[in-house]
């Protein structure tokens, strides 16, 4: 089955009204206010922009088929909502989200991976920090449902190790090159992963995209390295914006 999304369309989609603006693609946004982790601004990573694979289709198709939505238990802060008089159309649109992608992400761990605790728990840690988001105070119009971690990761590390597998083997004579860029992009994605494990997933926040790719599009589609770089000025992530 051909793949629905690809990560350029993505990456090309979420420069949505300033083309030089960083901030649909850094998370500028995130911000530290008292105790909590809060995003002021949609720019984390969502489900729905998640690239698929065979398997997850799959899983989608039987959650379709099987109306499988429809026995999702919904956790407290949404359910709260539902019970509300005063449900808005956004509100109806993100807990209608939830209930097929929850129905889709169970379907997908009972077929591929029922013994995998670490994604057992993957998926609670989801479900919290999809029920979080809605009493995130700035939540409104325009923000839809976080990713699923070993969704988008899996689905990260496959395509850019794919693509510089492709320019080694069409390439053979500049493979040292491409090693090293590849070796970036790997550091990049660690420290990625790092931020996911050690600060949003822990609070329950939603985390942001993989710049990897945002940069693949800059740097290699647009052949524009020199815009990349200047997103970076004055933020933490200046060192990202270099090409070697």
């Amino acid at each position: 089955m051909a793949n629905p999304y690809d990560y350029i369309t993505i990456a090309e989609g979420d420069i949505l009204h300033d083309p030089r603006s960083p901030h649909n693609f850094l998370p500028t946004s995130l911000k530290q206010q008292g105790r909590k982790l809060l995003w002021t601004a949609p720019g984390y990573a969502t489900y729905g922009s998640t690239p698929t694979n065979n398997d997850i289709m799959y899983s989608s198709c039987a959650t379709h088929a099987y109306k499988l939505e429809e026995k999702i238990i919904l956790p407290p802060n949404m359910q709260k909502i539902c019970e509300k008089n005063t449900i808005t159309d956004h509100q109806k649109h993100y807990i209608a989200q939830y209930k097929n992608a929850a129905a889709t992400i169970d379907h997908y761990f009972k077929t591929n991976s029922p013994n995998n605790r670490n994604f057992e728990n993957a998926i609670s840690n989801w479900k919290e920090t999809c029920d979080e988001l809605v009493e995130n105070p700035y939540f409104t119009d325009g923000w839809d449902l976080p990713a699923f971690f070993p969704f988008y990761t899996n689905a990260c590390e496959a395509a850019y190790k794919n693509f510089f597998n492709k320019k080694k083997q069409a390439q053979p004579d500049k493979s040292s090159l491409w090693n090293s860029r590849l070796q970036h992009a790997d550091q990049m994605h660690d420290a990625w992963i790092q931020m996911f494990s050690h600060v949003t997933s822990p609070n329950n926040t939603p985390f942001p995209k993989c710049l990897w790719y945002h940069k693949y599009y800059y740097v290699y589609k647009k052949q524009q390295p020199e815009l990349w770089e200047s997103f970076y000025h004055d933020t933490s992530f200046s060192e990202w914006g270099k090409i070697e």
